[in-house]
């Protein structure tokens, strides 16, 4: 009796498990670091915006994000000091940055470059500077950021002021600084140097050392899936390469 009571529990419950569930809503929540457990410092990801954005760090040392659809103000341990409003996301947020200009922040968001000071009181709304831009660099040289529109590179800073770089035979799929600040374009996962009026325009420097390269203190940078990121020499050779995360 024992054991048929056993079967039939054991029967009953494959039968349960294999019932349909009702699927609900899934929605991204959480805390950002040291944000806070309540009130106006908490941060949290309940209209979560998917792909990347950036980071940049200030003069006051205080780090500069996406959280949900604000751009945040952080202090280094999390805790939020302000937020700011971002104009409503695009199809192509996976392609949006953000860069330091001096004490100017420049935003590329919906295929367009905005702009915020970095002393701009809480509240405020990033500005628009009327330039269209599928790519930017993720940092700035000499008070200038790379933009990109299409095939046609050229230089922007704080103010929208705008200088013509070069015209690729293809569109770049991301933009960076190099060693001596030369402008580096990314084309099918290869890394060139922009010479303009050469034959091609670019010139081959070495394969990507990831998504998103950024050359930065002497080392280039990529990031690749599991959180890895990735570390190159100036010459774009392994130095040692994976540094972090979990596809090593």
């Amino acid at each position: 009796m024992k054991k048929q009571m056993i079967l039939s529990s054991a029967v009953i419950a494959l039968c349960v498990s294999a019932m349909p569930l009702k699927a609900d809503t899934i929605k991204c929540e959480g805390v950002l670091g040291n944000s806070g457990e309540q009130g106006a410092s908490l941060v949290r990801f309940e209209d979560c915006v998917t792909g990347g954005f950036g980071i940049v760090c200030d003069r006051y040392g205080s780090l500069w994000d996406r959280g949900g659809t604000a751009l945040n103000r952080y202090a280094v341990d999390g805790r939020l000091l302000g937020s700011y409003k971002l104009p409503k996301g695009g199809a192509d947020r996976n392609s949006d940055m953000i860069a330091l200009v001096g004490d100017t922040l420049i935003l590329r968001l919906n295929n367009q470059l905005y702009s915020l000071s970095i002393d701009a009181p809480a509240g405020s709304e990033v500005q628009p500077m009327k330039i269209e831009a599928n790519k930017m660099s993720p940092s700035s040289k000499d008070g200038w950021v790379i933009a990109s529109k299409g095939m046609d590179v050229f230089l922007v800073n704080a103010t929208g002021e705008k200088k013509t770089v070069a015209t690729l035979k293809k569109n770049p799929e991301g933009l960076s600084f190099g060693p001596a600040g030369i402008i580096c374009v990314v084309v099918d996962w290869t890394v060139f140097k922009v010479v303009p009026g050469s034959a091609d325009g670019i010139e081959l420097v070495a394969p990507v050392p990831g998504e998103r390269p950024l050359y930065l203190d002497g080392n280039w940078y990529g990031s690749s899936w599991h959180s890895t990121l990735r570390r190159f020499d100036k010459n774009l050779q392994p130095a040692p390469g994976v540094v972090l995360g979990g596809n090593s």
